[in-house]
């Protein structure tokens, strides 16, 4: 998928897939179903492009208070970044791979 968001380019081919966010069900029919994936660019910046249901973080408008499934890209910033690595359970490597930085605590 490929999507011009402020006048940057964002493609899932030519960008390293960091991790999925994937919703826990693989049941497409749950409303809150959602197949996600991070990527970071060549010049350092963060995505997330996927599919999903109504009551994902893709669903579109439909009409008055409706809402069906959905798919898109959209631009994430480095703290979202973060904390969908985070959340997924990412080595401190992982990390590096991407250009961020882990302090020890």
């Amino acid at each position: 998928m490929k999507k011009v968001i402020d006048g940057k380019s964002y493609d899932t081919c030519t960008a390293v897939h960091v991790c999925n966010l994937n919703s826990p069900t693989d049941n497409r029919s749950d409303f809150n179903w959602h197949k996600t994936g991070l990527y970071s660019t060549q010049k350092g910046s963060f995505f997330v492009s996927g599919e999903g249901g109504p009551r994902s973080m893709w669903a579109k408008s439909v009409g008055q208070n409706s809402w069906s499934w959905g798919k898109g890209l959209r631009s994430v910033n480095e703290k979202e970044a973060r904390d969908f690595m985070e959340d997924a359970g990412l080595s401190e490597d992982a990390f590096a791979a991407v250009g961020l930085s882990v302090e020890e605590g």
